[in-house]
């Protein structure tokens, strides 16, 4: 995700997150501390991560335009057969 606003720390961005069975989120800061407005979350289930992106991706935070997509792990874990 990204486009969250600068002045949202770790616990509210995982308040955003949170009704969609969000698992673990992590917010990224600059070296000076100050939060870079992108992270990752990590869902407990696919849909729940599906349902996030459809209701947040576009929605407005404190002023600002949520995107949120799918990551380069999408949350499969994948195993040669």
């Amino acid at each position: 995700f990204e486009g969250v606003p600068f002045d949202v720390l770790q616990d509210e961005a995982k308040e955003i997150f949170s009704p969609y069975g969000s698992n673990q989120l992590t917010l990224y800061f600059d070296r000076s501390g100050r939060s870079e407005g992108k992270g990752h979350v990590i869902f407990n289930e696919r849909r729940e991560g599906l349902q996030a992106i459809k209701e947040l991706d576009n929605a407005l935070v404190n002023g600002s335009t949520l995107s949120v997509k799918l990551g380069p792990n999408d949350g499969y874990v994948r195993t040669s057969t």
